[in-house]
C-alpha cells in the first residue's frame, strides 16, 4: 500500500498512482508478503501549486549614504525587495545590478528569507554628489518580470 503524510492513503499494489496535494510529502510504501514479512521505505516528495507564483520583481529599492572613509569620501547603499507574483517574498534570488552617474561597475546580492538583499558601493570621493544603483536582472526560482522599479538615485550624506 502507499500512503502520504499530508493525503493519507494513496494506493494499492507497484502501478499505483495518485494526485498529491501541494506540500512536503513523505511517501511511504509498505508491503507484506505470503509469510507475513513486512517491510516499507520512504520517500520525501515536493509538490508545489501549479497555481502558484510564477514571476518575480523588484518591488521596493531604498537607497542611502553613508558617511565613510577619510576625505569626505561616502558609501551608497541600496536595498532591493523582490516580490513573487502573488505577493510573497522571493528568497534565494541574485538581484544583478549596475551603478552608474558618478562610479561605475556592477555587483549582485542574494535575497533573504523577507525577499530583501543589500548591496553597497564604497569609498566614493567626496565631489561625487550621486550615484545611481539600476536592477539589469533577476536570477532566481521564478521568471523576472520588470516592474518598473528598476532605478534609484542615491545621494551624498
Amino acid at each position: 500500500s502507499w500512503s502520504s503524510s499530508i493525503d493519507g492513503p494513496i494506493g494499492n499494489g507497484g502501478d499505483a498512482a495518485a494526485a498529491l496535494s501541494p506540500g512536503d510529502h513523505v511517501v511511504t510504501a509498505s508491503v507484506v508478503d505470503n509469510e507475513g514479512a513486512t517491510g516499507e521505505d520512504m520517500i520525501n516528495v515536493t509538490v508545489y501549486d501549479p497555481s502558484g507564483p510564477t514571476t518575480m520583481s523588484v518591488s521596493a529599492l531604498s537607497g542611502s549614504g553613508v558617511a565613510g572613509g577619510r576625505g569626505g569620501k561616502w558609501n551608497a547603499v541600496v536595498t532591493v525587495t523582490v516580490l513573487d507574483n502573488a505577493g510573497g517574498d522571493v528568497s534565494g534570488a541574485t538581484v544583478n545590478v549596475a551603478w552608474s552617474n558618478g562610479t561605475n561597475g556592477t555587483g549582485s546580492c542574494v535575497t533573504n528569507g523577507s525577499g530583501q538583499c543589500t548591496i553597497s558601493k564604497n569609498n566614493l570621493k567626496s565631489n561625487v554628489s550621486s550615484v545611481t544603483l539600476s536592477v539589469t536582472g533577476i536570477d532566481g526560482p521564478l521568471t523576472y518580470a520588470d516592474s518598473g522599479i528598476n532605478s534609484v538615485v542615491v545621494n551624498t550624506p
